[in-house]
């Protein structure tokens, strides 16, 4: 008995309905033992390639193989399932080798294989266009550049619109799409090369052990060919009917952001829709296989988006371990907050705690403070002596999540003398101490109250985990995953480094400066996570069109964005895969027109679209998410508002712009993009100058939040004069 490793292509044809449960039957055997009885597997005659082999699925239908012995391990690589007759012609042409230039495994016909590098013939020139060509390369350079075939390479070169390219991208499939959209976009080839990691091949391209060593080890190579890890594994595979319907293409980079093991914090960052959330899922899933017995958190800003995570990572793999509560083995998808409270509801040095952060022991943890409300109260008791601008409840809360509760302030003079680094605006000594009141006041407040705020959980939660791993202890988790790091206050940052040791793999963080719609600007080392060096970013778009990415990023425009490493970020750089139609943007003389235009759109997309759900209408907030579906009831068209859980089939939905995060809809419309709704007078108003840039900076980013959901089409309306933020 011989047990082999399986390795599927991503050429893998789809298999036939009525014989995947054959074929997965041949392959679980094949793993086995690939003597076994009935399997066949078998050499032919007259093939280019003498590891090919063909295995009996059945009477009627064959596998064509490739058997690779490196050292005592035996490996098959599936090509595919054809009818008798077509798998023995398919068997006889079939190639594997190293591609001459890039260096990357691939199966090839005999007729259609890349020329080796010493016998480049010579090939007409492509007829001249009227038009330069978008590449700027000629078919030679991405010949021996990319290591495209010489058909692909022509085609490529003569491009001259965007279309064109994205068709070819399209027909080539995987990492050559990205890679001809890479240099369109400015990339250079040496750039493109080093990104997919592509190096011409230094000994035999047909070795054996040099393919093997590429399969495991480059993460461009990893895109093409897939190790079957068990029945389940391949289960997955054959019902799928192709190597990529069950699991999510990984971009090469997104693959090296895997499988990497680093020393120490590290962020990912990247716009709406490149991968982030997908990278931190495959990574999760990763970790938890190569060690069982860790103990892995995956968090986020919201309940809704864990619940997204929580879905995607059982999606992904129906097997992974999912931990019930903090400190098990397996992975616990749990939202920050929801952790902050697990923590506190099981610590048993909560007075403690609350001495550190507080000062004071006897605080209850269990209640949340209505905190606007109770702002407003303690500004009313302690603030006479305050400008208005410093009375608000958004500088309030601001001042005590950025400096308060981090340095874990407990009385005026330590607020007296404390730093305040980012919060823009200047307090005189006066102001720093009717401030101090105002902060006494609202503690009070919440003590008389029983409850803490949010922002206090996360620090109480920190402070108990720290005073824990004092005592020697330890840390409850070995690995922290962070989605949405750019919404996560200091609190919550704390909180994550509570968590977990220094060490390897301790905490991975993805976040989008322009995506930033709760809270404030933060700086990520100031709280114990040093990621300086420890950075990427992703670039490519899955999920929208070009045209619709355009429109996104130029909302971004006319503002500095800085990260969380303190650092500018680029908002033009990204790309999208694909084009669409240009989104809509109309303006109408009144709200009801507005809706009576909005009640037909609708109506049309609905005429079209057999899964009404993929229709999304994002709206600023509650009142005008109710408004619009009253509205558009009256104009007879059905939606259904969405607030929490997971967004039903049956009906288009509105939500609201913060609610649309970590969605996407085929269609989406945002109604009531005008001024005054956005940015929102409430959200802006009575702030002083430096705080009233940075509310408007969140206000943008939730507009390009919104813009962003959409996959296919996108329509903007508005009543009156349109908001500031939208794009001439």
């Amino acid at each position: 008995m011989t047990e082999s490793n399986i390795i599927l292509t991503n050429q893998v044809n789809k298999i036939d309905p009525t014989i995947r449960s054959k074929a997965m039957a041949f392959l679980q055997k094949l793993a086995d033992d690939d003597a076994a009885p009935g399997i066949h597997i078998e050499p032919i005659n007259g093939v280019v390639d003498s590891r090919v082999r063909t295995g009996r699925v059945d009477l009627a239908w064959r596998a064509v193989l490739f058997q690779l012995d490196v050292g005592e391990v035996r490996s098959y690589i599936i090509h595919g399932v054809w009818h008798h007759d077509e798998a023995i012609a398919r068997a006889k042409r079939a190639v594997l080798k190293l591609n001459p230039f890039n260096g990357l495994p691939t199966v090839e016909d005999e007729d259609m294989a890349t020329p080796a590098a010493k016998s480049e013939p010579e090939r007409s020139k492509p007829k001249p266009t009227a038009k330069p060509s978008l590449l700027g390369y000629t078919a030679k350079e991405l010949v021996e550049g990319l290591g495209l075939s010489e058909e692909a390479a022509e085609r490529a070169a003569v491009c001259t619109e965007d279309d064109d390219l994205l068709n070819l991208g399209h027909e080539l499939g995987g990492w050559q799409e990205l890679a001809l959209i890479a240099l369109a976009s400015g990339q250079s080839m040496d750039e493109v090369r080093q990104e997919f990691m592509l190096e011409k091949p230094s000994g035999d391209t047909s070795s054996s052990e040099e393919i093997m060593k590429k399969i495991r080890t480059n993460p461009t190579s990893k895109t093409l060919f897939h190790y079957v890890e068990d029945a389940e594994d391949l289960r997955r595979v054959i019902e799928g009917g192709s190597f990529s319907a069950w699991r999510t293409w990984l971009h090469p980079t997104q693959r090296r952001l895997v499988d990497a093991n680093y020393h120490g914090s590290y962020r990912l960052a990247g716009g709406a829709g490149t991968g982030k959330t997908v990278v931190l899922l495959h990574r999760a899933r990763r970790l938890a296989k190569q060690d069982p017995a860790a103990r892995i958190v995956l968090t986020t800003f919201t309940t809704n988006l864990a619940e997204q995570m929580r879905e995607g990572l059982s999606n992904l793999d129906p097997q992974i371990p999912l931990a019930k509560s903090l400190g098990e083995p397996g992975i616990h998808v749990v939202g920050i907050d929801s952790l902050a409270s697990s923590v506190l509801q099981k610590a048993s040095n909560v007075d403690q705690a609350a001495v550190t952060v507080f000062g004071t022991s006897g605080i209850g943890v269990n209640g949340r403070t209505q905190t606007d409300l109770t702002w407003q109260l303690a500004a009313g008791q302690a603030g006479v002596d305050l400008p208005a601008e410093l009375r608000t409840s958004s500088f309030l809360v601001a001042e005590y999540a950025m400096v308060v509760l981090p340095q874990r302030i407990t009385t005026l003079e330590g607020y007296a003398r404390a730093p305040r680094a980012g919060r823009g605006v200047r307090l005189t000594r006066p102001q720093r101490i009717a401030v101090w009141g105002i902060v006494a006041a609202y503690r009070s407040l919440c003590q008389a109250q029983d409850t803490v705020d949010y922002a206090e959980a996360a620090g109480l939660a920190a402070a108990s985990l720290d005073l824990v791993a004092a005592e020697g202890s330890g840390r409850p988790c070995d690995h922290v995953l962070v989605d949405e790091g750019q919404d996560l206050g200091p609190s919550h940052l704390q909180l994550v480094r509570a968590l977990v040791s220094d060490g390897d793999n301790d905490v991975f963080i993805a976040e989008d400066a322009h995506q930033r719609i709760y809270g404030n600007r933060i700086v990520m080392s100031r709280y114990g996570l040093n990621v300086r060096g420890r950075s990427s970013r992703l670039k490519v778009n899955y999920r929208t069109t070009a045209e619709n990415l355009g429109l996104a990023q130029r909302i971004l425009e006319g503002a500095t964005w800085i990260d969380s490493d303190d650092a500018p970020e680029k908002t033009s750089d990204y790309r999208s895969l694909r084009n669409g139609p240009t989104p809509t943007v109309k303006q109408f003389p009144n709200q009801s027109a507005e809706y009576d235009f909005a009640a037909q759109q609708i109506s049309a997309w609905l005429e079209g679209t057999p899964e009404p759900e993929t229709i999304g209408v994002l709206v600023r907030d509650k009142k005008h998410r109710d408004q619009v579906v009253a509205a558009l009831a009256e104009r007879g068209v059905k939606v259904r508002a969405v607030d929490r859980g997971k967004v039903p089939a049956g009906q288009p939905v509105v939500l609201t712009m913060h609610r649309s995060k970590g969605t996407e809809f085929a269609k989406v419309m945002l109604v009531g993009i005008s001024e005054g709704n956005l940015p929102a007078l409430f959200a802006v108003r009575n702030q002083a100058p430096e705080e009233k840039e940075d509310a408007i900076l969140r206000e943008r980013a939730l507009l390009y939040v919104a813009a962003s959901r959409a996959r296919d089409e996108l329509v903007i309306s508005y009543a009156g004069n349109p908001s500031i933020l939208l794009p001439a």
